[in-house]
């Protein structure tokens, strides 16, 4: 299924991925405490990024980056290459 957006320039648009509540020694943390950074999967990406990141990569990226935006009803965010902090494994 083809994206219907293409970023141009240094630009990703990514999905938002919710984070659980994580448990550590037996106290549970709500997914948001103590978050600076948050994770996506890649949705789009310009030609020039195509060399780094590929659809369906989990990035992360600083929680209060980028910009967002509604795509067929579901949240989206545009982030620039250099926004990004990690490519998850």
């Amino acid at each position: 299924m083809s994206f219907p957006i293409k970023p141009i320039g240094n630009k990703l648009l990514v999905k938002p991925l919710i984070r659980k509540d994580e448990k550590v020694n037996s106290i549970v943390i709500p997914g948001v405490a103590n978050s600076e950074l948050s994770r996506a999967s890649v949705a789009a990406i310009s030609q020039d990024l195509e060399k780094v990141y590929s659809i369906s990569d989990t990035i992360l990226y600083p929680s209060k980056a980028g910009v967002g935006q509604l795509i067929s009803g579901e949240p989206h965010i545009w982030l620039r290459g250099d926004e990004i902090w990690g490519i998850e494994e």
